[in-house]
């Protein structure tokens, strides 16, 4: 009986320190996931703003053609960046808070610089004669602010790898 109680103690005791070790895996491999999704949600973002923004350039003679595809894609991509910009991520990562606040920061960079091309579209739509300069000063000041945060990120998670934690 003695040997029996030993026994389930040490397996009772090895049952802890599994689940333990599995509890902290799946929440460290979601915080790795859930940063790489937000980097391939920023590069499809980047993507799809830049080829919204020369097919607004291009194609302003028909309102119904590339631009607005352009436009819906670039929309698509800012709705699931800011999706995954709003995740959280655990203690277990260092620097956890200020990616997070990284993330969100670009997630409103890229939907003040999204609305400011898009209404630069509709301006250019609505007059013929306007120089659009001033716009494209905002469009591409905002994308500055937008790619030197998202150049912040990525060097987050160079010294979080180089300390172990990512």
């Amino acid at each position: 009986m003695e040997l029996v109680r030993k026994y389930v103690w040490v397996s009772v005791g090895a049952i802890v320190i599994g689940a333990g070790f599995f509890f902290f895996y799946t929440r460290f491999y979601r915080d790795i996931k859930t940063l790489t999704d937000f980097s391939i949600a920023y590069e499809k973002f980047d993507k799809a703003i830049a080829d919204f923004a020369v097919a607004m350039s291009t194609g302003n003679s028909n309102p119904s053609s590339v631009a607005e595809e352009s436009g819906r894609n670039a929309e698509m991509t800012l709705t699931i960046l800011q999706k995954q910009a709003n995740e959280r991520i655990s203690s277990l990562i260092r620097n956890d808070a200020e990616f997070m606040r990284t993330t969100l920061e670009i997630s409103v960079l890229a939907r003040k610089e999204y609305e400011v091309v898009k209404a630069y579209n509709a301006a250019l739509k609505d007059s013929s004669d306007g120089d659009g300069v001033s716009g494209l000063n905002v469009v591409n000041e905002l994308k500055n602010k937008r790619q030197a945060t998202y150049v912040h990120f990525q060097e987050l998670v160079k010294v979080t790898k180089g300390k172990g934690h990512l």
